[in-house]
C-alpha cells in the first residue's frame, strides 16, 4: 500500500464518480475499484495505492476511507507544480455510480453532503470537481454540484433535532464526520440503538482513523 505523503498542504476536496452502475452491490463496487487501482499501478510502478480515491461513497450510503487523507492518490491527473489543484494538495471523494447515465441514490446524496461538510468545516477544504482541473466529464452530468454547494452552507442537519438541545453539538459532530447518519425519518435522537446499528457506528469510527 502506498505510504507516500502529499507534498503540499491539503486545500481541496475533489469530487469524482466511478462510472460503475449504481445497482451493483457495495462489495462489487469495492472489488472493481481495487482492480482498477491495481491495473493503474501496473502501468505506473511508482504508484502502489490500494485505491485511486481517499473516500468512496457506496450505493448504500456507506463511506469507505480507502486511503488516509494526506497520503497520495492519483485521482486528478496533475501532481505538485502542475496545477493549482493537484494530487498533492487535495483529497478525492468518489460517488460510486455512473453519473453520466444515472443519478446517485438518496443515501449516497445524504452521505455526500455530510462528508463534504465535514471536510470543509473540519479540514477547511474547498470543493472542486475533477472536470474543473483537467479535461474530463467527471463527476458526470448528473452530479448536482450547485445543489451540493448550497447544502454545504446549510447548518441545520435534521428536522427532528433541536439545535438548542444539549446533545446538538454531539449529534452535529458525529453526523458531519460520517460516524452516524439519519434516515428518511430524521436522526431519531430518542430512539434506542440496536446491536447492528452500534456495530456500524464503531465500524465508521474505526474507518475514520
Amino acid at each position: 500500500m502506498n505510504t507516500r505523503k502529499i507534498k503540499e498542504t491539503l486545500k481541496y476536496q475533489v469530487f469524482h464518480h466511478s462510472c460503475i452502475p449504481v445497482h451493483y452491490s457495495d462489495e462489487l463496487h469495492l472489488s472493481i475499484l481495487k482492480r482498477e487501482a491495481q491495473a493503474f499501478n501496473e502501468k505506473n510502478p511508482s504508484c502502489d495505492s490500494v485505491a485511486q480515491y481517499n473516500y468512496v461513497i457506496l450505493p448504500s450510503g456507506r463511506v469507505e476511507n480507502l486511503v488516509p487523507a494526506g497520503i497520495y492518490t492519483a485521482h486528478c491527473g496533475l501532481n505538485t507544480g502542475e496545477g493549482k489543484i493537484n494530487n498533492d494538495n487535495s483529497i478525492s471523494i468518489c460517488v460510486s455510480a455512473n453519473l453520466d447515465r444515472e443519478k446517485m441514490t438518496d443515501l449516497q446524496w445524504k452521505a455526500l453532503i455530510n462528508e463534504a461538510r465535514y471536510q470543509g468545516e473540519h479540514r477547511g477544504l474547498k470543493p472542486a470537481r475533477h472536470k474543473d482541473i483537467v479535461a474530463t466529464s467527471c463527476p458526470g452530468r448528473n452530479f448536482p454540484y450547485s445543489k451540493l454547494l448550497k447544502e454545504m452552507k446549510v447548518k441545520k442537519l435534521y428536522d427532528d433535532v433541536d439545535e438548542k438541545r444539549w446533545s446538538y453539538p454531539a449529534i452535529e459532530y458525529v453526523s458531519r464526520a460520517g460516524i452516524m447518519t439519519g434516515d428518511e425519518y430524521g436522526f431519531r435522537p430518542k430512539d434506542p440503538v440496536t446491536r447492528e446499528e452500534l456495530a456500524q457506528v464503531i465500524y465508521n469510527l474505526e474507518r475514520k482513523k
